[in-house]
């Protein structure tokens, strides 16, 4: 979409919200010891995530595209360009049975979810 002027990029926004600073989550830091960790994220204004956000959205950052931008309070971060770690190829598409039958054992294979749902 590029030649096109569409541009794509990502942000990882990090800020003292409700949900980043919830009671529970309080609790688990003050219990591990980690009140550091409420002090500095209470100081991470949400609001110092929108200037970032404007200027991608800007003609300034037009030449800007599938990058990954870390943003908090005072620090702005480009990361590097992801590389592959693994591939599966096969001459034509995938079906939907194939990678069901193939990622398990192959891509997915030792990915965890570090923040998995929780069981009801």
């Amino acid at each position: 979409m590029g030649r096109y002027g569409v541009t794509c990029n990502a942000i990882r926004p990090n800020a003292g919200t409700r949900m980043t600073l919830s009671d529970e989550l309080k609790a688990a830091w003050k219990k591990a010891g980690r009140e550091a960790i409420i002090a500095a994220m209470e100081k991470m204004d949400p609001n110092d995530i929108a200037p970032l956000v404007v200027w991608l959205a800007s003609d300034a950052a037009a030449n800007v595209n599938g990058r990954t931008f870390f943003v908090q309070t005072g620090t702005v971060a480009l990361f590097s360009e992801p590389v592959q770690e693994k591939a599966l190829v096969k001459i034509g598409g995938w079906t939907i049975d194939e990678l069901f039958d193939f990622m398990p054992g192959t891509l997915a294979a030792g990915l965890i979810n570090p923040a998995p749902p929780k069981a009801e």
